[in-house]
């Protein structure tokens, strides 16, 4: 059983059903869906469907958290640092920064520290 870890949902590669199921079951049981690597358009869709009490779409991140009216966030007080390499490590850097901050971490992200910048 996870304890204080969230579930995070590959979305690449399902239907819009897949994750609107997916999402519904996730929000019904947890409180949050949290959605990984998910286009705007299918973020859209399980939006429109799923109805949650609010969401939250990070676009370079491509991730998609959805929250019922009842989910309350928990600080852990965690600090994390997140760097990233140069351009190609955007998304990636983005993602684990989301997936830090839904975990309850404060998060710092440095961008382009490869040797070119050097």
């Amino acid at each position: 059983m996870r304890r204080g870890v969230p579930e995070i949902v590959l979305g690449e590669g399902k239907s819009h059903e897949e994750l609107r199921r997916i999402a519904s079951l996730m929000l019904s049981s947890a409180g949050r869906a949290i959605i990984s690597r998910v286009s705007r358009k299918d973020a859209d869709y399980v939006v429109e469907k799923v109805k949650p009490h609010r969401y939250r779409y990070e676009e370079l991140a491509r991730i998609l958290i959805l929250y019922s009216e009842d989910y309350r966030p928990v600080k852990i007080g965690g600090r994390v640092a997140i760097m990233s390499g140069g351009t190609a490590d955007i998304r990636v850097t983005e993602e684990a920064r989301v997936v830090a901050e839904e975990m309850g971490c404060d998060v710092k992200t440095f961008y382009d520290v490869g040797i070119a910048a050097l």
